[in-house]
């Protein structure tokens, strides 16, 4: 039986180091498995909160009017502005996901900055046209919506 013992403890102090390794290889595993279980949940939340703060900025938005004589209302293109540049952001950096943008935003979006990237009128208080304002950001989004929306067959391409 001593003999026994004895083996088992050799054994023991000859393979500490393997099981030790072994146990904190396990452990590892553990926790990269629950971080990117919490990773996801945090992008899960993220996109939900992105897509609230789109809906809140979108909701802002009228059409670029203009007033009485002729002239376009700043509120109205600074308004458009934003909502796309913040869709811009969005979808460029993949933050939501890209049928969630394009199913509920792509109508707006393509009318708004079509019909900015068309008008040649100055912004009140400046001396820039409305066009000046598609940035590219704003217009790289566009044209990558226009052949996703190709792609899925949601709209013909010009």
């Amino acid at each position: 039986m001593k003999e026994f013992v004895c083996s088992i403890s050799q054994w023991l102090v000859e393979n500490f180091l393997t099981i030790v390794a072994t146990l904190a290889a396990i452990s590892a595993y553990y926790s990269a498995k629950y971080a990117r279980e919490a990773n996801e949940q945090n992008k899960k939340t993220l996109e939900r909160q992105s897509i609230i703060d789109l809906h809140s900025i979108w909701k802002e938005v009228n059409d670029i009017n203009t007033d009485e004589n002729g002239n376009i209302i700043y509120n109205d293109v600074q308004k458009a502005v934003n909502a796309l540049e913040l869709t811009s952001v969005f979808w460029n950096r993949d933050i939501i996901e890209k049928e969630i943008i394009f199913g509920i935003f792509w109508d707006a979006y393509k009318l708004l900055y079509e019909k900015l990237n068309s008008t040649k009128q100055l912004v009140p208080g400046t001396s820039k046209p409305c066009q000046n304002l598609v940035f590219d950001q704003i217009a790289t989004a566009y044209n990558s919506m226009k052949t996703y929306g190709g792609k899925n067959g949601k709209e013909k391409l010009n």
